[in-house]
């Protein structure tokens, strides 16, 4: 009888080990979660990319590429003149020898582009094949 007692006594030290270890592993994993969310993530990260721009930073930042990066004529300049936020992204108008230009530029100042091509529905476009289809069929 004290063969069986201390068996199951011996079998709950082994559990009671297991649950130990499982224990402390989750404690680590928890620990090593935390160190690497608090270190290495934000090192990976740029700070304007996890706050954004300000539209007025994001347009500074557009005019001062251009005129540090791009070939202009002597004595020309890039003004900034208007910034607006457009579906997601900065829409900057800039002054260039009394043309107001408009290009675009991600809130993260990352990516400038000078065009947008917007989409239109599908509806519209439907519509406006059949009205081509109908003026081809019946000329005036």
């Amino acid at each position: 009888m004290s063969d069986k007692g201390s068996r199951k006594s011996g079998e709950e030290g082994i559990q009671t080990l297991y649950i130990g270890f499982l224990a402390i592993g989750l404690i680590i994993g928890i620990l090593l979660g935390v160190a690497v969310g608090t270190f290495v993530v934000p090192q990976t990260q740029s700070f304007s990319s996890i706050r954004g721009l300000t539209p007025e930073e994001a347009g500074e930042k557009a005019v001062d590429f251009i005129n540090s990066n791009l070939p202009l004529p002597p004595g020309a300049e890039v003004t900034l003149e208007e910034v607006k936020e457009e579906n997601g992204v900065y829409n900057v108008t800039i002054d260039y020898m009394g043309n107001q230009l408009p290009m675009y530029i991600t809130k993260d100042g990352e990516i400038l582009f000078l065009q947008g091509i917007g989409w239109i529905k599908l509806e519209d476009f439907e519509v406006k094949v059949e009205a081509q289809k109908e003026q081809e069929q019946n000329p005036l």
